[in-house]
């Protein structure tokens, strides 16, 4: 394995090593204004939230990816690169009690143009109209969460605010109806599988 990889898998495993980051994401989700889509957040028809380690590891080519544990959170963390297009995209599927409840896409390599190419292409495949997106979330029926953040890498952060992980003491008591929300559910046909 490349020194650029081992550091990468490092880093990835040092952000997740206690609760801190999970609580940074939660809260970012629950106290956002979000914008409401009738498209349910999932991985792909297949693979949604609760799926398990063994039924996202048939989907992934063997050997491909990286497999870490956190015993002291009960968490595994899968990391996978794959291309979405033409863009080389890092990802990570997060487990607990063996169920998915977290995935992150990472793109490193692109330039500001194709960021916000991708960023339209999210847009388009939730929500109908190009909203203005600064540091909104996207919300679906299932309370499952979409939250982008476009800084030096882009990256794309997809969860289950209903996981038993999001579900445990730590975590604030979740009442949906209390959630700032748009008014409106915009209906949107899925065109895109792998964003």
């Amino acid at each position: 394995m490349h020194s650029h990889s081992l550091g990468y898998y490092y880093k990835i495993g040092s952000q997740f090593n206690d609760i801190n980051s999970y609580l940074y994401l939660f809260n970012k989700c629950t106290k956002s204004y979000n914008l409401k889509t009738s498209v349910e957040i999932c991985f792909s028809k297949s693979l949604k939230f609760g799926s398990t380690i063994k039924d996202v590891k048939k989907k992934l080519h063997k050997h491909r990816y990286q497999h870490f544990s956190n015993k002291v959170l009960n968490t595994e963390i899968l990391l996978y690169r794959m291309l979405v297009g033409n863009y080389k995209v890092k990802i990570q599927f997060q487990f607990y009690n063996n169920k998915f409840f977290l995935y992150i896409y990472t793109f490193s390599h692109n330039n500001k143009s194709e960021n916000e190419e991708i960023i339209s292409i999210l847009l388009s495949k939730y929500l109908s109209d190009q909203t203005i997106f600064a540091n909104q979330i996207i919300i679906d029926k299932l309370n499952n969460c979409l939250s982008i953040e476009n800084s030096i890498d882009l990256t794309i952060y997809r969860l289950s605010l209903d996981s038993e992980f999001f579900n445990q003491e730590i975590f604030p008591k979740l009442n949906v109806e209390e959630l700032p929300k748009r008014e409106d559910c915009i209906q949107v046909q899925e065109s895109y599988q792998r964003l």
